[in-house]
């Protein structure tokens, strides 16, 4: 129920009352930098550990992968100028901008958790192993493609 709720106070249709959520429908939202991308795929398991050290972690799987990158910044909790871990700067609209490449991923949590706001934190995705020399490889592929226009 909303926090401003009280005996006597008028209401309008644009206070929300209340939220019904369903329970086991609690999904992860984030981001994940192009460097990383390749060693992510759907189905992989995961756990999110979030910054607040009383809650619990969650174990959870990797559901979807954006097909690209994205342009503009949806998740504020996440954008440098909020405090997060993502560098943003504004365009001249004030719109939020990721500095780097970064592609949207979302996550179904496998583990019965009751969040009763957002709450922000770390996926630690167990992602397929790969050597420095494929990393580097895969890295410098990407920008020769990207800069080559294709």
């Amino acid at each position: 129920m909303a926090d401003a709720l009280h005996r006597g106070r008028w209401i309008n249709q644009k206070l929300a009352l209340a939220f019904v959520v369903e329970p086991g429908s609690v999904e992860l939202s984030g981001l994940v930098s192009e460097t990383e991308l390749t060693r992510l795929k759907v189905n992989q398991l995961a756990r999110f550990l979030p910054d607040d050290p009383k809650r619990r972690p969650a174990d959870a799987r990797l559901v979807e992968i954006g097909e690209a990158g994205i342009n503009r910044f949806e998740i504020p909790y996440l954008a440098s100028v909020y405090g997060g871990e993502i560098a943003v700067r504004r365009d001249p609209k004030g719109e939020l901008v990721p500095e780097s490449s970064v592609y949207h991923i979302r996550l179904a949590v496998l583990d019965p958790i009751h969040p009763d706001r957002v709450v922000r934190g770390v996926v630690h995705v167990a992602g397929e192993p790969r050597s420095f020399a494929k990393r580097m490889y895969d890295l410098v592929a990407a920008v020769l493609i990207r800069e080559s226009g294709f």
